[in-house]
């Protein structure tokens, strides 16, 4: 223990990727691409390479796991578990849904004034995915409960709720606003790298993984793990 932590998060249409030590923060590049994550990430990647040797001090390797975008959740896997696999370090990986939920820091510090936290992703046009995290619950990717559906669908999902919905786009947070729910700051509401990082810190000493952990890992394509 003690190494580095290299974090991807390609799930969106936000690139989030760093390098963490349990203390303090190494480096960090968050930015919105549409396309082009996987040219950017392995620029990313030179430059850890040379800046600071990460290959020889890794601990493990954290990635989004989604759901998202078909391409940005496949990038994220595929490069982590390749570098996991070469490196011969444990590979772990936490939903998207939750990275972005991490945002919310009162959440966890008991400060948290709504029953509900909703976690929102847009997975396509007029479809999202979404999922509900309440005070005492910890999710894995194995058993989230991941709805699908339209706007309307969410709405009526959370009607009635003491719920505070997070997502970073600002035009589902008016709509949703519009329609009388509550949504937190889009711009404090992107899923970034640092979050999967403070979420391994937290939980490594209840998961056990290896460099094997390449063949288990499974992404998040959709509302269920991909391939049940």
């Amino acid at each position: 223990m003690g190494g580095m932590i290299l974090a991807l998060e390609s799930s969106t249409c936000w690139l989030s990727m760093g390098l963490f030590e349990e203390k303090r923060s190494l480096f960090e590049a968050n930015h919105y691409t549409l396309a082009g994550h996987s040219r950017f990430i392995f620029q990313y990647l030179n430059i850890l390479a040379e800046e600071f040797r990460f290959q020889e001090h890794l601990e493990a390797v954290v990635v989004g796991l989604g759901p998202g975008f078909f391409t940005g959740v496949k990038i994220a896997s595929m490069v982590g578990k390749s570098l996991a696999y070469i490196l011969k370090k444990p590979i772990y990986g936490f939903s998207t849904l939750e990275a972005i939920a991490a945002q919310v820091r009162e959440f966890e510090m008991g400060s948290f004034p709504y029953q509900v936290l909703v976690p929102v992703i847009f997975h396509k046009k007029n479809e999202l995915f979404w999922t509900e995290f309440h005070h005492d619950s910890r999710k894995d990717a194995g058993n989230l409960d991941i709805q699908v559906g339209p706007p309307d669908e969410l709405v009526k999902s959370l009607k009635n709720k003491d719920a505070l919905v997070v997502t970073p786009w600002m035009e589902l947070k008016e709509y949703l606003e519009g329609e009388g729910l509550k949504c937190y700051d889009p711009l404090l509401s992107i899923p970034e790298s640092r979050n999967l990082a403070r979420l391994y810190f937290l939980r490594r000493n209840h998961y056990q993984s290896d460099w094997q952990g390449v063949f288990k890992l499974v992404p998040i394509y959709g509302s269920k793990l991909f391939g049940q």
